[in-house]
């Protein structure tokens, strides 16, 4: 199958009805997307006499409004300008949903959460501002209440990683029609493309091609020209990439390397910078 054949099976499986792919990190179970945006993920039986297990998750509420992200931003530039993503999680996120085993959305007004049309790819070392920055400039043109993003730390469980928010976040991705942002900040240490030597931020660049077309990466091309974007894609190497765990790297590394169709880099070069 070549590259361009898996991107149009990618996109016409992000617009079926219903999708269904297994997951190793599930143990056998299966992820089934349906019409009314539910993540109904299943194992299978341990026994004949058992049933199923089935979580449900819905997905078209997965997103946080522009609206609430600026919000958390304020609380955090009031607290520490210069914080990364890591200690904001660390001092308001954690704190606020580790006692009732909630997702920080599920702690705000039902009208900051909605579906989410655009999917944030970030490091967690990069300073939050910068990350807030990137999405309000990105979404500039957008209403804050009514424009959605998939953002990783408010809609998965920060005080509890289960199996369920791998696949879940792979979903979610799929389902960003809008696109994937890529936060690169303006100073230090986003300024050197820290997002690019991260393991999972790569992993989820190369999900994006699995699923959509490489025009579907949005990149800060207001940092960095696209040319200069174009050369610095072409020259990443995951296996050189980073993550707080060696297995995590290992994983990643297992799943692109085990797929039928490895997409080399330089095809996650979008042809305009788009913003719908």
């Amino acid at each position: 199958m070549s590259i361009q054949d898996s991107v149009i099976k990618g996109v016409e499986n992000a617009h079926a009805g219903v999708v269904q792919k297994e997951d190793d990190s599930l143990r056998g179970g299966k992820v089934i997307r349906s019409h009314s945006g539910e993540c109904i993920v299943t194992e299978p039986d341990k026994e004949a006499s058992s049933k199923p297990l089935t979580k449900r998750v819905n997905v078209l509420s997965s997103g946080v409004s522009l609206y609430a992200l600026l919000e958390l931003g304020e609380q955090a530039a009031a607290w520490d300008p210069r914080a990364t993503t890591r200690a904001v999680v660390n001092k308001f996120i954690i704190p606020a949903t580790q006692d009732e085993g909630v997702t920080y959305l599920g702690t705000l007004p039902k009208s900051s959460a909605g579906m989410p049309r655009y999917y944030v790819v970030h490091a967690w070392g990069g300073l939050f501002q910068d990350l807030v920055a990137a999405v309000q400039s990105k979404l500039r043109n957008r209403s804050q209440k009514e424009c959605f993003v998939w953002l990783d730390f408010m809609a998965v469980n920060q005080s509890a990683a289960r199996a369920l928010d791998v696949s879940f976040f792979q979903l979610c991705l799929q389902s960003c029609t809008g696109g994937t942002m890529v936060v690169q900040g303006r100073s230090p240490p986003d300024s050197s493309g820290i997002v690019y030597t991260r393991a999972w931020c790569l992993y989820e660049l190369w999900l994006t091609l699995q699923t959509h077309s490489p025009r579907h990466i949005l990149p800060r091309t207001d940092i960095l020209k696209l040319q200069d974007w174009h050369s610095m894609i072409m020259a990443l190497d995951i296996r050189q990439s980073k993550a707080d765990s060696t297995e995590d790297v290992a994983a990643i590394l297992h799943k692109v390397q085990s797929t039928v169709v490895r997409p080399p880099w330089h095809s996650v070069l979008p042809s305009n910078n788009r913003t719908k």
